[in-house]
């Protein structure tokens, strides 16, 4: 309670970290309150704090109309579809977030489904990082679709996920249309097979504008 008016104040704070802190949905509704009145925070860090759907959305809506956050981990939290759609719109309505981290969640197919189409629509968004959130063929088809359309991503985390021959499939489409892309990581997708990894690996072959393709099982 008295951590947020102080930074809410000051003129020098650019970078934030509380991970690790169990600050919960509460602590983080309270904490966003003061934030909207900050405006040099560039970067806001509350991984593994128990947040659930209801603390990001407090999160999102903060990131909808702040003039100066750029990145965001929320990484180790327990967010699902809510609080992905959430940021959904978030990736719709910032100019500014660039660097999203919602790695080791509960986002599941919905809620990457809910996330990818606000990806589409992104301007600003260069990093997004969603390992180990059980995100199967549905939810990697999502997000191919919404590389076709996306024209800032430059970096795309998938690491740990459950990535199936159909999806790999989608990516692959989705990869070869992308023009923006430079770096994506689906290793340990341990559901992947082998002619889908060859698949994948045929794109770094194909394509100029990806440097950096990891799929190893």
């Amino acid at each position: 309670d008295e951590l947020g008016p102080c930074i809410a104040e000051s003129e020098n704070i650019r970078s934030l970290s509380l991970s690790g802190n169990r600050i919960g949905n509460a602590g983080v509704a309270a904490l966003v309150q003061e934030l909207f009145t900050n405006v040099v925070l560039v970067s806001l860090d509350l991984a593994r704090n128990q947040i659930s759907d209801e603390g990001a959305m407090s999160v999102a809506d903060f990131a909808k109309v702040s003039i100066s956050l750029t990145d965001i981990d929320l990484s180790n939290n327990e967010i699902a579809s809510l609080g992905a759609s959430a940021f959904s719109s978030a990736l719709v309505h910032s100019q500014l977030l660039a660097q999203l981290n919602l790695s080791a969640n509960l986002l599941g197919d919905d809620g990457v489904e809910a996330l990818a189409r606000g990806l589409s629509a992104s301007k600003s968004i260069k990093s997004l990082a969603l390992r180990e959130n059980h995100i199967g063929g549905r939810g990697f088809s999502a997000l191919a679709e919404a590389l076709e359309t996306n024209a800032s991503l430059t970096r795309l985390d998938m690491h740990g996920n459950e990535l199936d021959a159909a999806g790999a499939r989608a990516l692959v489409h989705g990869l070869f249309h992308n023009k923006t892309l430079t770096s994506i990581d689906v290793g340990a997708n341990h559901t992947l097979d082998a002619n889908a990894v060859a698949e994948l690996s045929h794109v770094l072959r194909s394509t100029f504008e990806i440097h950096s393709l990891r799929v190893y099982r």
